[in-house]
């Protein structure tokens, strides 16, 4: 055993945060939940495995404030326990020992086009999670019935659902057997084989076409002038030359937010 018997009881429900705590993600919300959770299943023990970027590849204000959180409400090493990252080839002992995993972010547009690989491993280990809207791997969980998502950034909306999870056996060992069917799709031989047929007959797409690409079965695209030429089209070379400005004189997320509009604003949310 890698916690019951030795950092949490054998009996204990267990609430596993598995890896990093990184800007973009919100374990705070977790943290702010564990009271509500606490209420009703005294005995319920939240782990957080891992925390700092093992390799300082990001900064660590939000493990910090995590932390922070779990003292000002006096759960640490009662309630919360942080660990620090044990070796690989161990996780799936900590998945096996605990009933429910979370991953919580915020909202942001690295949660659009994020593919969290934490939640494809609980989905392998068959651990049901809990996550929170807007990505692509929570909806294809909760679709599957492999686990459930919450709004982010409500912490009672997430209590609820641990609460629910954690005292109902049936309805997470069903979540375990969805999401090894689930995982039984994602093996890389099944994930890769849209490429694989892509490369036995390469083609350019549509919007990476022009007149000269038709002309080729690939094409190197390994300049800016040259993309924006061929995203935009030769028939509107003003609309590139303004996005080539933007892009030199304010940068790469300049042009994401001009993009997106008030679509920004919403994922900022203003």
């Amino acid at each position: 055993n890698v916690m019951r018997g030795r950092l949490v009881g054998e009996k204990d429900p267990v609430i596993l945060w598995f890896s990093g705590i990184y800007p973009w993600f919100d374990a705070q919300t977790l943290i702010n939940a564990m009271p509500a959770v606490i209420s009703v299943l005294p005995n319920v023990k939240l782990v957080i495995m891992g925390g700092v970027h093992p390799r300082g590849h990001a900064p660590d204000y939000e493990y910090r404030a995590t932390v922070a959180a779990a003292e000002k409400l006096d759960l640490i090493d009662k309630s919360v326990f942080f660990v620090d990252w044990r070796p690989y080839d161990e996780r799936v002992n900590w998945y096996l020992e605990s009933d429910v995993a979370v991953v919580t972010h915020k909202q942001a547009l690295e949660t659009e086009i994020s593919h969290r690989t934490r939640v494809i491993d609980f989905i392998w280990a068959g651990l049901p999670s809990i996550v929170s809207r807007g990505d692509e791997v929570g909806g294809m969980l909760e679709t599957a019935g492999c686990g459930l998502t919450v709004n982010i950034g409500d912490a009672r909306d997430l209590a609820d659902k641990l609460i629910g999870i954690l005292q109902d056996a049936e309805a997470r060992k069903n979540m375990s057997m969805a999401a090894r069917r689930l995982a039984s799709t994602l093996t890389w031989d099944k994930v890769l084989e849209p490429l694989v047929s892509w490369a036995k007959a390469p083609s350019i797409a549509k919007d990476r076409q022009d007149e000269n690409a038709r002309r080729s079965v690939l094409q190197v695209v390994d300049t800016l002038d040259a993309h924006t030429r061929i995203v935009m089209g030769e028939k509107n070379p003003g609309k590139a030359d303004k996005i080539k400005n933007i892009y030199n004189s304010e940068g790469p997320i300049a042009v994401v937010k001009r993009a997106l509009g008030s679509g920004w604003r919403k994922l900022k949310g203003g």
